[in-house]
């Protein structure tokens, strides 16, 4: 397996990827998630913008077993915070045949050496509280919960 910058011509199967992603995510809070398709998601002007930054990047081996989409902050802007540089993991996503095989580990750690080279203070992301298995993977890289987004569902 070799983790790598994504290529213009792997957008069609990155689709893919991140249809069984909004899909698990919709089953997870179908109250928040609505069923699109992944060139909805993932435009393509917006898949050649990632491209041309340099923050999607994928595991592969004879076909791409997953990705990672990134974006750097600065943050804040606000001057009661403390600025500091962060990279925020946006979507991380393994095909449903390559789960358990260390792939998103793998793409875990790219992120953390990009990061470190790039001297960011942190690496930040958001997972649904439902979704165990993505927190019990983060839980083992040392991710810890910070803020709580909270809600109550209105009365209508």
């Amino acid at each position: 397996m070799v983790i790598e910058s994504a290529r213009k011509n792997d957008y069609e199967e990155l689709l893919s990827i991140m249809q069984e992603c909004q899909d698990y995510h919709c089953s997870l809070r179908p109250d928040l998630y609505k069923i699109i398709k992944s060139s909805e998601q993932l435009k393509k002007r917006e898949y050649k913008k990632l491209i041309k930054s340099n923050m999607i990047w994928v595991a592969r081996d004879k076909e791409i077993m997953g990705l990672v989409i990134c974006h750097r902050t600065r943050k804040s802007s606000q001057n009661y915070f403390k600025f500091y540089k962060s990279l925020n993991i946006d979507v991380l996503s393994v095909k449903e045949k390559y789960k358990h095989r260390g792939v998103a580990t793998e793409l875990l750690n790219y992120s953390f050496e990009y990061a470190k080279k790039e001297k960011y203070k942190k690496v930040e992301l958001q997972v649904c509280a439902s979704n165990d298995a993505a927190r019990n993977l983060y839980d083992r890289f040392g991710f810890a919960e910070k803020t709580i987004n909270m809600e109550k569902t209105a009365f209508l």
